[in-house]
């Protein structure tokens, strides 16, 4: 569910931006958003940790060196990414600073000068907070959901059945042992009476490699004995693993 820099380049504030560097690291996550228009020293402002910030730069006209400080500076502080619109007060962003952002591996974007930054930091936040908006919805839905199989004292079947729908991905709950107990696909079909699907089958022929995988990673990837996507998480009880919930993402890749 989290905003990733790759993702705002979707934005119509940013379709037409232009990633000048760090291009490797699009896949930061965004999590605040700054507008900046004084230098960080004169005004005790703190860049945080998954923040993006959006200047116009005017306190960084006629200082390279201010500008190559606030990349390093915000690469230090482990930020997303800086947005700039260079042309209406710096007419461009130097080499230099291109270079740096490059070389500290941060996300450097430049945005025509006909976009107000209003509506480029409005934009941003407006998609960060409806995502965590139908994330707590989400999140609602499952606790929901998993009270009433609770209630009724229901098995594994059900269990694993709801899990499915609210996922939209077969479902497997194992033993500590990779044994499969119960497993159901979106449209409702579970275990109780049915043939295990071809990828549990598959899972449960490489229960050793899966083993090492699962304990390593968590995650099963299709380039693995198996040539499939699969999400495993262990379930605890007191401390003790019990057995591992099993998602197969063929239908819909999961997030976080």
């Amino acid at each position: 569910m989290d905003l990733t820099v790759q993702e705002t380049l979707q934005l119509e504030e940013l379709k037409n931006a232009e990633v000048l560097a760090g291009k490797g690291a699009l896949d930061r996550v965004i999590r605040h958003v700054d507008s900046l228009e004084a230098p960080v020293s004169d005004i005790g402002f703190r860049l945080r940790a998954s923040g993006i910030v959006v200047t116009a730069a005017y306190f960084l006209r006629q200082d390279t060196k201010a500008l190559e400080d606030l990349v390093e500076a915000l690469a230090s502080a482990d930020a997303a990414g800086l947005i700039v619109k260079s042309a209406r007060f710096i007419g461009g962003i130097p080499r230099s600073v291109i270079e740096k952002a490059n070389d500290l591996c941060l996300p450097l974007i430049e945005v025509p000068k006909e976009v107000p930054m209003i509506d480029i930091s409005h934009s941003i936040l407006k998609e960060i907070l409806g995502r965590q908006s139908r994330f707590l919805e989400y999140s609602n839905e499952v606790r929901h959901a998993l009270t009433i199989v609770e209630l009724e004292g229901s098995g594994l079947d059900s269990l694993v059945s709801v899990i499915a729908r609210l996922v939209g991905n077969d479902v497997a709950i194992t033993d500590s042992r990779f044994n499969a107990l119960a497993w159901s696909m979106p449209d409702s079909m579970t275990s109780d009476g049915t043939e295990q699907p071809g990828w549990l089958r598959a899972f449960d022929e490489n229960k050793e490699t899966i083993g090492d995988l699962v304990s390593t990673f968590g995650r099963i990837g299709p380039e693995s004995c198996i040539d499939m996507a699969c999400l495993a998480r262990p379930i605890i009880v007191k401390g003790k693993t019990l057995g591992y919930l099993i998602v197969h993402e063929d239908r819909c890749p999961l997030g976080e």
